[in-house]
């Protein structure tokens, strides 16, 4: 397995090698610390995976550079190692094809299931691209979800029958269960037990109106 390891940070390049030959014991490992070394490297020879720090020494903007070397190598695996978060950053990188996304605040058991998933085939997504999408997601059916459905859902959750919620609210129990059955479709649930279940996982409930 021939491994190419680009960071200009001497001491973390160092580090992170001893944790890769760790996860790839029998892997040749070379090192490069900027831009054009490494787009030198990668016409001279294949790799079989490449991390790399986006913000590196460089003669263009990182998007750049990045686009530029997987248009000449659409086959290359690339996994990015970066200490920003940013999740501009971090969609940007994925949209150009890179397959996988460690910040180097992660922990070494991170950056272990990382490396092999992106090494077997798969997309590694950092656990805050994954929370973000999850809180879209949940951001996205709360809002579908209209405030009488929401105050309604509330009371489901504390316990309250129809002719209960139809007297707090002061509407009438048909309007009660013609809300409910249309929560339940956006909530896609049988019933109003899977339907609290689902509520207090997505967090819906807490969402500001």
């Amino acid at each position: 397995m021939n491994l190419l390891l680009a960071d200009d940070h001497g001491l973390f390049r160092q580090g992170l090698s001893l944790i890769v030959k760790k996860i790839f014991p029998s892997c040749l490992l070379q090192h490069n610390n900027c831009w054009t070394d490494v787009h030198q490297k990668i016409e001279q020879q294949d790799f079989d995976l490449v991390l790399l720090d986006i913000f590196m020494p460089r003669q263009h903007p990182w998007e750049q550079e990045l686009k530029l070397l997987l248009s000449k190598n659409p086959q290359l695996i690339i996994c990015i190692i970066s200490a920003s978060t940013d999740n501009e950053h971090i969609q940007t990188a994925f949209k150009l094809g890179v397959k996988g996304y460690i910040c180097k605040a992660a922990e070494p058991d991170e950056l272990q299931l990382a490396l092999l998933q992106v090494h077997a085939g798969k997309v590694y997504f950092p656990p805050q691209m994954r929370s973000n999408k999850i809180n879209s997601q949940n951001k996205s059916t709360c809002n579908k979800l209209t405030l009488r459905q929401q105050d309604i859902l509330k009371l489901v959750t504390q316990g309250c029958c129809n002719k209960i919620i139809s007297r707090k609210l002061s509407i009438t129990e048909s309007t009660v269960k013609r809300h409910l059955h249309n929560t339940f479709r956006i909530l896609k649930a049988k019933n109003r037990t899977e339907a609290v279940k689902i509520a207090r996982q997505q967090c819906l409930l807490s969402q500001p109106h």
